[in-house]
């Protein structure tokens, strides 16, 4: 028997500070800081999650849909900081001094928040569950976290997963006795317990303006994607059956900015230096 049912709870909490200077000796700038938090039972409905990789979509305890699944959203950042500014160089020179120092313009982009929440699963436990147990064939509970404290899975090894080199030691399955059964609970770790890696992000534009005649102006200059080359990883691997590999980060996130706009993954995520010119009149 399938039960469908649409009550579920969502909350969000948060607050924005800004500052602008609109105008300083050329400069201009932004910078806006985040402070939230997201809560929900399921986040987009459970329809379309909002990573297809570690989103629950499932009550984890039937009997308690807010017991284990009230908890992070999927998309709960708790810090976003972004920040935006324009420098046109002054310039006091005449002449050919003036061509060369003056028309500069730096302008540039800067992106960094907090790491986005994940749960962890145990998919050998996903074929356990039949008519016997009165639960549809694939469901599982989810694993209890019973390690002394909540690890710091932000950094960016590729080596060593947050979880350690036994990430299935710090977990306990809803399963005792010998062989493959359940004994009746449902974990105690609640959905999106765990952070993933912080992001960082900075894109990087020059531009030098030549003037040709008093109508008729050349301007030259690159524009750089993620100019310090910083690589920004998703979430860890969710997955405890993975052994080792649970807990380790090794695939990228696409940018916030891009040349090639939107939707285009993770194959965006180098630096990217853009040059362009072009002809005013």
């Amino acid at each position: 028997m399938n039960a469908l049912y649409n009550g579920s709870t969502s909350n969000y909490n948060g607050v924005t500070a800004s500052f602008t200077e609109r105008a300083m000796h050329g400069l201009q700038f932004s910078v806006a800081y985040t402070y939230s938090h997201a809560l929900d039972s399921v986040s987009n409905g459970g329809i379309l999650p909002y990573s297809f990789n570690d989103s629950l979509g499932v009550a984890s305890n039937p009997f308690n849909l807010k017991a284990l699944n009230y908890a992070n959203g999927d998309n709960d950042i708790r810090h976003n900081i972004n920040a935006n500014y324009v420098w046109q160089i002054p310039s006091h020179y005449h002449g050919i001094m003036n061509q060369v120092l003056g028309g500069w313009t730096l302008s540039g982009t800067v992106f960094a928040r907090s790491g986005y929440p994940f749960t962890m699963f145990d998919t050998d436990l996903a074929g356990v569950f039949g008519n016997s147990t009165g639960f549809a064939v694939g469901y599982s509970p989810l694993p209890t976290f019973v390690g002394s404290s909540i690890p710091d899975c932000t950094g960016h090894s590729q080596t060593t997963g947050c979880f350690g080199a036994s990430p299935d030691l710090q977990f306990q399955s809803g399963f005792g006795g010998a062989g493959p059964v359940w004994d009746g609970t449902f974990g105690h770790t609640r959905r999106n317990t765990f952070r993933g890696p912080h992001y960082f992000n900075s894109d990087f534009s020059v531009l030098k303006n030549f003037k040709v005649t008093e109508r008729i102006g050349f301007g030259v200059g690159a524009n750089m994607y993620n100019v310090f080359n910083h690589p920004n990883f998703g979430n860890p691997f969710h997955d405890i059956a993975a052994g080792s590999l649970a807990g380790m980060a090794y695939t990228t996130v696409e940018p916030a900015t891009s040349p090639y706009g939107a939707f285009v993954g993770a194959a965006a995520s180098g630096r990217i230096i853009q040059l362009h010119a072009n002809l005013n009149f």
